[in-house]
């Protein structure tokens, strides 16, 4: 292979190249990824020092612009990182396949509205752009998340919005939340203006709700309340195993009468 065609390879023309081909591409928190790495060698031979897999989310920020303004922007965040394999070299048109498996952090957001999660694959090669591949993937609520968010919809809660926004809640784990606000009907509606709910799962074993109620002005002191900031309502409840197996009206009972602690206080 002549010179020229070793440094248009560095520059990434007829470089090598990878495509991750996944085996489904719906998943749920904690669920098992699995699929098959495609690499094919360029026009010249290649070492590829690392083949590298991430499994990446963003997040909205605030930063201050030159003005101190605030402005929102998206931030990257890698949730999993695997390295996969050692140093191998790719012959011009070799074809080289491997088969992988990771988890889907149970930190992972559901792909609801904008919100993305995708895989990316790589080849690091030394003196050369790296080759990318970008896959999308789809995640929906584990099954406990998804059991209260009909817990939440049986007592006259509708998703409004869903959000993952920078917070220091979780800070030994993630820089973010998703927040999911709901809007009430049914015997609510007179009540509350909205609720917001942030779920974190602790490795399929327990869920942590945390439920911010936003009551409605109902005379002076919640007049006063409201004006003041001071009508939301903050309540954790954390519910092991056992607890997430109760049957959906026993559930449901309890979530009712924890929101309705809180309008009476």
């Amino acid at each position: 292979m002549s010179v020229f065609d070793q440094l248009l390879a560095r520059v990434g023309i007829g470089s090598a190249t990878v495509d991750t081909q996944l085996n489904k591409d719906t998943f749920v928190p904690g669920e098992t990824i699995e699929g098959e790495i495609l690499m094919k060698g360029g026009e010249a031979s290649q070492e590829i020092e690392n083949l590298y897999l991430y499994i990446t989310t963003e997040y909205k920020c605030e930063v201050e612009d030159e003005e101190g303004e605030e402005t929102t922007v998206w931030e990257k965040y890698i949730l999993a990182e695997h390295r996969l394999g050692d140093s191998f070299s790719l012959e011009p048109d070799q074809e080289h396949n491997l088969p992988f498996s990771c988890q889907l952090p149970y930190e992972t957001p559901i792909t609801v509205g904008d919100q993305p999660v995708y895989i990316s694959t790589g080849l690091d090669i030394s003196f050369a752009l790296d080759p990318q591949d970008k896959d999308d993937i789809q995640v929906n609520p584990h099954p406990a998340v998804e059991k209260i968010l009909a817990i939440l919809n049986e007592l006259g809660f509708e998703v409004h919005k869903a959000e993952c926004k920078q917070s220091s809640l979780f800070e030994d784990r993630i820089p973010f939340v998703q927040e999911f606000e709901f809007h009430p009907s049914g015997s609510y509606e007179d009540y509350l203006d909205e609720l917001e709910v942030i779920f974190f799962l602790e490795e399929g074993e327990s869920l942590d709700i945390f439920m911010e109620i936003d009551r409605q002005a109902r005379g002076l002191k919640s007049w006063f309340q409201e004006i003041t900031d001071t009508d939301e309502s903050q309540v954790r409840i954390s519910l092991n195993s056992e607890q997430l197996n109760l049957n959906f009206d026993e559930l449901t009972s309890f979530f009712d009468r924890a929101i309705q602690k809180r309008l009476e206080s």
